[in-house]
Parts: C-alpha cells; structure tokens; sequence
C-alpha cells in the first residue's frame, strides 16, 4: 500500500491470514460435473473430466482426490461465450470416479450479501479483500513441489512410474484437497526399425542378378505428460500421468532388376509430437485446504 494505514491478520506461526494488500479467496461452491471429455488406458491411461460453474470472477478450483492410487491434475481453465466456466480436470487410468472440485474466488464475484453481520476488510482501491460472511478459504499447509525431470526410467517403455515426495507432517491427508497449477509437460519416445531384402536370381558377391527387393520400416511410439499429484499415506506426490499417446512409421522399398530400378516409394503415417522434452519445470507452489469445512 502506499501509506501505513491497512489491516493483517497473523496465525500462530506469524504468517499472514487476511490482508487489505490482497484480495483473498472465498468458497464459491462446487463445481458441477458435466461429462467426460476423454479417456484412453495406454501407458498408465488418463481420464479427461469437465466440470462447469457460473461465476463473475475467475475460479481458482481445489481438488479433492478420490483415490490415493491415481494422480490428478486440473488441466484447463476456459470461460466460454455465454459466462459459463469449464474446468478440465485429468485422472490417471481409464474411467474411475470423478473427484469433487471445490471452486474458490475473490470477493467481487459474489455480488452484495444479504447478511448484515460479519468483517470486511477493504483494499485501497475500495474493493472488497475480506469477508467474514462466505466462507473464507482457509490454507492448512502448502509450500513448492516439482515434478522429476523424466516421468520414466527405461527407454523402451512409456507408463510414467517417476514421482516426487513431499511429506505432510500431521496434517489429515484423507481429509485434504489440493491446488497446484502446474503447466510442466513432457514427452519420451522409442524407436524400433525392421530391414528386409530378398534376391529372386543369382546373389553373386553382394550383388544380385536377376530381380531384387528391400524394404525397410520404422515404428515410433510416444506419449504426452502432463504434472499431477497424488495425495497418499501422509504425502504429496507430484509426478506425471499420460495426457495423450500415439504411433507414427515409416516405411520405404525399392525394386530393381539386372541393376535397373523399377519401383519402390517410401509412405508414413500416424502423428508425431515434439520430440523427447521436458518444459515449465520450475519449482511449483500448492496449496492445501480441508474439505470437510466447505461441505
């Protein structure tokens, strides 16, 4: 601010629970499931949720994982024409249950309030930073995670089994939901290459009298990462889960006889990503909250 008049609040552990600098989050309710958008079982497999909610503000979303096997991840934040938001919301494995997902913003998005007890707290601007009547969030712990740099250890095989461990101390994590906007990416591929030739006549010194044949193809398969966590046994784990996958090849062949060329092409298909990175790696704040109080 630029004078000294403003307000803070302090918890035990001298950190600052409401400000009049900033604007805090308050409970806008949950967001409603609306379909799946997606789903494969390759590679660890990974289920695309959407999810929609009405709200004048942007939608900060909290995930409240519904297994402690699989990673989830909030993968999109769209507000489409009509005022509508969409949340898109990632699951490792196929199918499953969709998590619930509590929808946090700042106070503007709520319109006046009916009730006519409470504290609020203003920014500088005259805007609301704080009220006292709709739930404000409350973070019970949180800090900075990253991803490993690899969501795999061999190169032949694509399922993502690499995570890193961030442990909770005593904080309940059945009872816990996350926010943690990661845009770390990442893809790994591996080739395989097969080679035939076929002489029809005399082989003579390596080469062939008469009609000869060869043909060659090359397979590469790939998969698409994209950061999730996982909250299991007093830990956060952010890892990876396979967003997307796919297949390209290519092959060539060639014929000739007595030294004449007489046909052959090369043809490819499939689809190809970038090849073999690893991007937005940066350490990544998360924030933990109970969902219990928000039910």
């Amino acid at each position: 601010m630029s004078n000294s008049y403003g307000m803070r609040a302090y918890n035990d552990a001298g950190q600052v629970l409401i400000s009049s600098d900033l604007s805090n989050l308050h409970f806008a309710g949950k967001a409603v499931f609306a379909e799946i958008i997606s789903q494969h079982d390759q590679y660890g497999g990974c289920t695309l949720f959407r999810y929609t909610i009405e709200l004048a503000t942007v939608p900060v979303p909290f995930i409240q994982p519904n297994s402690d096997s699989a990673f989830f991840s909030a993968v999109s934040v769209d507000q489409t024409s009509s005022g509508l938001w969409e949340i898109d919301v990632a699951r490792s494995g196929a199918g499953g249950t969709a998590p619930d997902l509590f929808v946090f913003t700042v106070p503007e998005g709520f319109g006046e309030r009916s009730e006519g007890y409470g504290m609020l707290v203003f920014r500088d601007d005259g805007e609301v930073a704080f009220d006292s009547r709709i739930q404000p969030l409350a973070v019970t712990g949180g800090g900075e995670c990253q991803p490993p740099s690899s969501p795999i250890t061999s190169a032949n095989q694509l399922t993502p089994t690499q995570y890193n461990s961030y442990d909770l101390g005593s904080l309940n994590w059945q009872d816990l939901m996350f926010c943690s906007p990661s845009l770390a990416q990442a893809e790994r591929e591996y080739s395989e290459s097969q080679y035939h030739e076929e002489c029809t006549g005399l082989s003579f010194f390596g080469w062939c009298i008469g009609w000869s044949s060869e043909w060659s193809r090359t397979d590469t398969w790939w998969g698409f990462y994209r950061s999730a966590f996982r909250i299991r046994a007093g830990v956060l784990e952010c890892g990876w889960l396979t967003y997307s996958y796919g297949h390209h090849w290519h092959t060539e062949s060639d014929e000739s006889f007595l030294f004449f060329d007489v046909g052959g092409g090369s043809s490819s298909g499939g689809t190809w990503p970038y090849s073999n990175q690893s991007i937005n790696l940066s350490a990544n704040s998360y924030l933990l909250a109970h969902p219990s109080r928000y039910t």
